[in-house]
């Protein structure tokens, strides 16, 4: 839901043109580097109870509920959703920095290519490419939670 939202603004190429795959796709690359920065460097704390304010961010908290619940998390479990850094833990121990973006380049080939299907893949590129869906919402979780800008009540501000 959040990669579609992401993609829900105007554009004047096809959304499937392979400039935009690859447009998209380096942006998903950077957004593994950033990951990897806030694994390594970032920490924090675990929410028992998550709020509205916990999952989404604030310029979304003023939607109906219908559009709101799209908004939340689907492929992490609930200590991961309490504590996104458990899913980034568990997101490069089980591969290296270095190895994901190899494997999100790969995924980028067989989506402009129609060779590298003929040539075959192995089952663990689509096995360990759904862990992408929990990675790019922990990492929004943790954009809401901590690095979010929060406008100060005071209208003087």
């Amino acid at each position: 839901m959040i990669i579609e939202n992401s993609m829900a603004y105007e554009m004047n190429i096809p959304k499937n043109s392979p400039a935009n795959i690859l447009y998209i796709g380096s942006l998903f690359s950077k957004l593994i580097f950033a990951g990897y920065f806030l694994f390594k460097n970032h920490q924090t704390s675990c929410i028992a109870d998550p709020k509205w304010e916990d999952l989404i961010s604030e310029r979304t908290l003023n939607r109906n509920l219908v559009d709101r619940l799209k908004l939340i998390p689907n492929k992490l479990e609930l200590s991961e959703i309490q504590n996104p850094c458990l899913f980034l833990n568990k997101f490069f121990y089980h591969k290296s920095l270095k190895k994901w973006i190899k494997h999100w380049n790969i995924l980028m080939e067989f989506c402009i290519s129609d060779d590298s299907l003929r040539n075959g893949y192995d089952d663990y590129l689509i096995e360990d490419a759904n862990l992408f869906e929990g990675f790019l919402e922990a990492c929004y979780l943790i954009y809401v939670r901590d690095f979010q800008f929060k406008t100060p009540e005071d209208e003087n501000y």
